[in-house]
């Protein structure tokens, strides 16, 4: 569609920014690297160091162009396949149209006194996860940038991806709102907010600002801002204002549960950084790893090695005593 048109005339123009002809480039190194006795990585980088300046910056800034331009169409083509995932999900989940509460959901009690200053219980049911949808598109998002390794070395690249991720989700939200034509209950409205607030925490490092605090938007995304005002219209106003801080406070220990698991995103910038909060234990089912379809690998999970490699490091061990 036309993500895949506007990779490809990323790549069109990326090819063409190679016009530069490098063959001086070439024959200037060839001749320092032929007065080298052993070539080796770091005689290249002396060597290349010693091309006059001005033929140095010209072709760093046309490779530099060329990279720029290719990771621009990867990050068209993650996007693209999330928005596909996410209408797809959207489209399909019957709860966003339904009045009864998910079995994901966790009751609320709130304790407060009658006029006649009697102790009464008021309950009521919130999101306690976001939506699987939302946490596959993530995951999905995730192994594509696992499985491309050069960018874990650019800090720049990573927040670029994540600030169009961020706006994705916005995107792909709003555009299901505009074609569900009243059909969204109050019940999917809560959790739409719920699975707003989180992705924009989980991409928060896309977007620059300080660090969000406990019912903030914990992203300085003004469409996402908009998106979370257009939802809660949907809810009515005096029962807004009773969910809201427990809604919130739900996405936030969520969000501590499962930071570990987007490790590579909330690392950028983190959303809620109160490393003194602890997580709600819930009674709804919220194990993450089952709600999503595909889960990627985790490199840095804290596991143990495995024992056929403790095997042979102890009798290395031994042979060094």
């Amino acid at each position: 569609g036309v993500g895949a048109r506007g990779a490809a005339r990323r790549d069109i123009s990326a090819v063409g920014a190679y016009s530069l002809d490098l063959d001086a480039l070439h024959q200037r190194r060839s001749g320092v690297l032929d007065q080298v006795p052993e070539p080796s990585l770091s005689s290249a980088r002396r060597a290349l160091s010693s091309l006059e300046c001005p033929l140095r910056l010209d072709a760093d800034a046309k490779l530099r162009k060329i990279s720029e331009g290719a990771f621009a169409a990867f990050v068209d083509r993650v996007c693209g396949d999330a928005e596909a995932a996410l209408s797809r999900g959207l489209d399909s989940d019957q709860n966003l149209r339904s009045p009864k509460a998910s079995s994901n959901w966790d009751e609320v009690v709130v304790q407060h006194t009658d006029e006649e200053g009697n102790p009464v219980d008021t309950k009521f049911s919130l999101p306690n996860v976001p939506s699987a949808h939302v946490v596959d598109a993530l995951f999905a998002s995730l192994r594509e940038y696992h499985r491309s390794r050069y960018v874990k070395t650019n800090l720049g690249n990573l927040r670029s991806l994540e600030r169009e991720l961020g706006r994705t989700f916005v995107r792909s939200i709003s555009k299901f709102l505009d074609r569900s034509s009243g059909a969204v209950t109050e019940r999917g409205a809560l959790q739409l907010l719920f699975d707003v607030r989180f992705a924009q925490d989980v991409l928060a490092g896309g977007e620059a600002g300080p660090v969000g605090s406990l019912g903030s938007l914990g992203l300085g995304s003004a469409k996402g801002s908009a998106l979370e005002a257009r939802l809660s219209q949907l809810l009515d106003p005096i029962d807004w204002a009773t969910y809201e801080p427990y809604l919130w406070k739900n996405e936030v220990s969520f969000y501590h549960r499962c930071g570990l698991l987007f490790q590579d995103f909330v690392s950028v910038r983190r959303a809620h950084e109160n490393k003194d909060a602890k997580a709600k234990q819930s009674s709804a089912k919220s194990n993450i790893m089952e709600m999503a379809a595909n889960v990627p690998r985790f490199n840095y999970l804290p596991i143990s090695t495995p024992s056929a490699f403790r095997g042979a490091d102890d009798a290395a061990s031994g042979e060094g005593e």
